[in-house]
């Protein structure tokens, strides 16, 4: 027996005591004291607090590094590798547009540098990629690179460093000349710098390695082995004979004679776990871990802290991040006091030299995460999108205008808590959304979300319908005929497979087909003529599986070439049921099935430039270089033969022979695509239902809350911006009407208010029992007291057996 009850029997002991012999209407009035007491006592035991769930999701943007123009003060631009992809900012960090154009990379971008003439990105597997006009185009540039990862690299004035995984360093005076090694180390190299002169050339620079090991060279040609620091050097700054060298455990630490001798500067610093290191404009400043800036003092030479509104992230502990990365001064810091500082939960500005910091949005809540069209386009011109964190807009005008679908959203529904939550947490997060394909009588729109979350939107509210397991990155597949069989498939990250036969209302799990690889999310397809066929298509481990008994079993062929890709996204040919067509786009080329997924052939996309294969080190062929973002056939493909394929850093490409031959169309710079490291199972193109007549595409990727459409079959397109309703706000910050406020916590407490029900009835019952049985007489005492002692009795029997039993 809990506290609660304890309490309960202790009073009840008490109140018989005080209603002993005596004046009966004194009696029968403290009986009706002690029945509200007890009904009040009740419902405390189940209105109090209940366990709240531990929040999964946090929102975070792991910014790697950041970046100011050489002359920020007069252009406010900025640039950033957030989740490892490029962004570009024109005011200062407030708004923030992605740059893809040329930008083929196969694996992320790592790091990023910038010169007056140039702007260089360095991946992994794809080298060196570099940008002569502002960052609006990109081009690989390898040439003289052996064919190994690149790592690192740093620039100044025309020249430029880089390192790769074979601890080799290459060095280039200009960017018309090959890179060429200059230097190889004891082991990797883990950070490099360049001096920039006043004069805009470069002078002496310095390289560090994962031992700790400095090196250094004043001509770039000759290196010396410098001095030995006590642990992995993780950035360094030269000016002239003053080096700064930070440590990964061991603090900062200075030399003046050019690497030869070193001493420990850090005795004052806070967190020896130093991420970054820079001298600039007359400050030397440091970035750690856990604690975020400081700034060094010459006249005390001590380290104090500029880290106020520098906020850390719980998750980068989780991930065993650093909470802190690297610092970016504007050219006129001893003038404007602005700054810029990368960290795992976001990026931080500050225009007071650092005595205060403010965190900027840079990869917004807006970013749209899931675009459909009404299959009734032609008639209703309705499309709707879910985006990243909680909010759902849909347009009856073809996108000009937007509504807010936000009824049953509100954050209590999601977590089971009126308790305010912390905004760093939020509980919703969606994933995929599509169109009920009977929308045009039903008017349904099915979604899933966070964790166990499929909801649907019906009646003018989302109903919030939970899976019957705990599943993530649900991809969703209504089937064509679900106004007569109310199917709706729902693929799932880690295997299982899930189906509502009844719209969506309810979901059981009925088969699974193994994890996808990675983090990555499923994706699904569903044959036109499922009412016929019963089959469907989805992703998995070994490539594409094929269900052909309405997904109760599954078969995956042996030795197929998607097996060994990643990132796959599935599109079936409207006219399936003759064509048994069946496109998969990946991380390594398009492929394609013609006869139901049996065989896969890759499809040739080089006679459009689909691949970038000048100076790449690796020795993969064009289409296994090539990573698709998108592919969506015309609906009206049985006669036009369209699809459309969205080339990451290539642009659109389309086709009107099946594939046959490819042209570009559309615009290079826009980036339709799902940003990166995002978990959607969503397809960033779709054609209008309605294409035959209006040539109409829509598609996202941009840097905010917007979408993409063309009108002319691809080739031009327009933004439609999506104004964010401040509602949505409004539950971000738990701010409910009372009337919302009543009905949430109806919702909250569902389960504790029908216990109260059942305890209230066993009081009712205990009364009406003791009433018929005439206890009172049995047992010679007040009736009154007898009634309402059972009834109460009965009530404490029931509450001991709901908080036993449910």
């Amino acid at each position: 027996m809990d506290r609660a009850l304890l309490g309960l029997s202790g009073l009840g002991t008490r109140v018989w005591q005080r209603l002993g012999p005596g004046n009966r209407r004194v009696r029968s009035h403290r009986l009706g004291l002690l029945a509200i007491a007890t009904l009040f006592l009740t419902v405390g035991v189940w209105i109090s607090p209940l366990n709240r769930p531990a929040l999964a999701h946090d929102p975070h943007d792991v910014v790697i590094r950041v970046l100011t123009s050489p002359q920020y003060s007069q252009d406010q631009t900025v640039t950033a590798l957030i989740r490892s992809i490029l962004y570009k900012s024109t005011d200062g960090g407030d708004s923030w547009t992605r740059i893809v154009n040329g930008l083929d990379n196969q694996a992320n971008f790592t790091d990023l540098a910038q010169t007056p003439e140039a702007s260089y990105l360095i991946s992994p597997l794809d080298g060196v990629y570099v940008s002569t006009d502002g960052d609006a185009t990109w081009a690989k540039s390898n040439t003289g690179l052996a064919q190994s990862h690149i790592t690192q690299i740093a620039a100044a004035g025309s020249a430029a460093l880089v390192a790769d995984d074979e601890d080799r360093v290459y060095y280039r005076a200009s960017l018309d000349q090959p890179w060429k090694p200059v230097l190889g180390t004891d082991s990797a190299v883990s950070a490099m710098t360049i001096q920039t002169l006043p004069d805009g050339t470069h002078g002496p620079a310095a390289a560090g390695t994962d031992t700790g090991q400095l090196y250094t060279t004043t001509d770039q040609a000759t290196w010396v082995t410098a001095a030995q620091l006590p642990s992995s050097i993780t950035g360094l700054s030269v000016q002239d004979s003053t080096i700064w060298i930070s440590t990964a455990i061991d603090g900062v630490w200075r030399s003046t004679d050019g690497g030869k001798s070193i001493e420990d500067v850090s005795e004052t610093l806070a967190d020896k776990q130093v991420e970054s290191v820079t001298q600039q404009h007359g400050q030397v400043l440091a970035t750690t871990w856990y604690e975020g800036t400081f700034r060094w003092e010459p006249e005390t030479e001590t380290w104090q802290p500029l880290n106020q509104g520098q906020l850390q992230n719980e998750q980068a502990d989780k991930f065993e991040e650093s909470h802190f990365r690297n610092i970016a001064l504007s050219d006129q810091f001893d003038q404007d006091g602005t700054a810029f500082v990368s960290g795992f939960g976001g990026l931080f500005k500050t225009t007071d030299g650092g005595q205060s910091w403010r965190e900027l949005e840079t990869l917004s809540n807006g970013i749209v995460i899931g675009l459909d069209v009404s299959p009734n386009y032609a008639n209703d011109q309705t499309l709707a999108i879910v985006n990243y964190v909680g909010e759902a807009y849909r347009s009856t005008d073809g996108g000009q205008t937007w509504q807010a679908l936000s009824q049953g959203l509100e954050i209590p529904r999601f977590n089971r808590s009126l308790e305010p939550v912390n905004l760093d947490q939020e509980p919703r997060r969606f994933y995929h959304m599509a169109f009920s394909p009977d929308y045009a009588k039903e008017q349904t729109i099915f979604a899933s979300m966070l964790w166990q979350h499929l909801p649907r939107y019906v009646g003018q509210r989302w109903q919030v319908i939970t899976s019957p397991t705990m599943v993530r990155s649900p991809a969703l597949a209504p089937s064509p005929n679900i106004a007569n069989d109310g199917t709706v498939f729902a693929v799932t990250q880690r295997g299982p497979v899930l189906r509502s036969r009844n719209r969506g209302r309810s979901y059981e799990t009925i088969s699974d087909i193994g994890a996808q690889p990675g983090n990555e999310s499923p994706s699904v397809a569903i044959s036109p003529a499922f009412a016929q066929d019963q089959t469907l298509f989805a992703t998995g481990t070994g490539g594409v599986y094929k269900s052909t008994d309405g997904g109760q079993t599954w078969q995956s062929p042996n030795n197929q070439p998607l097996a060994s890709r990643a990132t796959l996204r599935l599109a079936i040919s409207p006219n399936y049921a003759q064509d048994q067509t069946v496109l998969v786009g990946s991380s390594g080329g398009l492929f394609g099935s013609q006869d139901g997924g049996v065989t896969w052939q890759a499809i040739p996309l080089e006679t459009a430039g689909a691949a970038s294969t000048s100076g790449t080190p690796n020795d993969e062929t064009p289409e296994e270089k090539t990573v698709i973002e998108a592919v969506a056939f015309s609906p009206d493909y049985a006669n036009d033969g369209v699809y459309l394929v969205s080339l990451r850093g290539r642009g659109l490409l389309k086709t009107a022979d099946r594939g046959q031959t490819f042209l570009p169309g559309g615009d290079p710079t826009l980036p339709l695509a799902i940003p990166n490291n995002f978990e959607t199972s969503s397809m960033p193109l779709v054609f209008s239902p309605n294409y035959a007549e209006d040539q109409t595409i829509f598609g996202f990727g941009a840097a905010d809350a917007a979408v993409f459409k063309s009108i002319d079959g691809g080739a031009t397109w327009s933004t439609l911006p999506i104004e964010r309703a401040p509602i949505f706000e409004s539950y971000r910050q738990q701010q409910y009407s009372l009337p919302q406020t009543v009905s949430l916590a109806l919702v909250v407490y569902r389960n504790r208010l029908i216990q109260l029900g059942a305890v209230l009835l066993a009081g009712v019952l205990g009364y009406g029992l003791a009433s018929y049985l005439r206890l009172e007489k049995l047992m010679s005492l007040n009736r009154r007291l007898v009634r309402f002692g059972t009834a109460g009795a009965a009530m404490l029997a029931a509450v001991a057996a709901v908080k036993l039993l449910w």
